[in-house]
């Protein structure tokens, strides 16, 4: 078989991260990040063309969260609630847009009741909660009209019991 490899002659990367943890109370905390992504091919050679986007750089991502503690009789509650948010990318070079991610806000959650002596821990959990679809990767032949697409973990949920020695 024949390996074929694309290289860009020239990038541009530039962006912003930025973070912040405010501690509302002495039992609440939100956390929030957002992160700017500005790529382009400067220079580039056949087949790759200055005109298409670098693939997997969303243009923008943003987190929030929240985590709140309650001491009660018997131990501590804790309840987390993360928010995410990516903008919607290419997964190869070509910018197929069979392959295209699209954006998506993904939603989970913990509830969690850890003993006093902090030795067990028992936790409700959900994750991709409005169960949003989206590509996370693709395999794309347009030549041959053939391809794969990867698709992100559904909506799932659990339990987990957790003993610390």
């Amino acid at each position: 078989g024949n390996t074929v490899r694309l290289n860009a002659a020239n990038t541009e990367l530039q962006g912003l991260e930025l973070e912040l943890t405010a501690a509302i109370s002495s039992n609440w905390q939100l956390n929030a990040s957002m992160s700017t992504l500005d790529s382009e091919y400067k220079e580039a050679r056949d087949p790759i063309s200055t005109d298409l986007d670098l693939k997997q750089a969303p243009e923008l991502r943003y987190a929030l969260g929240s985590q709140a503690f309650w001491e009660v009789e018997g131990g501590e509650i804790q309840w987390t609630v993360n928010l995410s948010y990516t903008d919607d990318y290419f997964q190869n070079v070509a910018n197929s847009p069979e392959g295209a991610t699209e954006s998506h806000t993904l939603l989970s959650s913990r509830f969690a009741y850890t003993t006093p002596s902090g030795d067990i821990t028992v936790s409700l959990w959900g994750k991709n909660l409005t169960d949003e679809e989206y590509t996370t990767g693709s395999l794309i032949i347009p030549g041959l009209g053939i391809g794969a697409l990867y698709m992100n973990e559904p909506r799932s949920y659990g339990a987990d019991i957790t003993y610390r020695f």
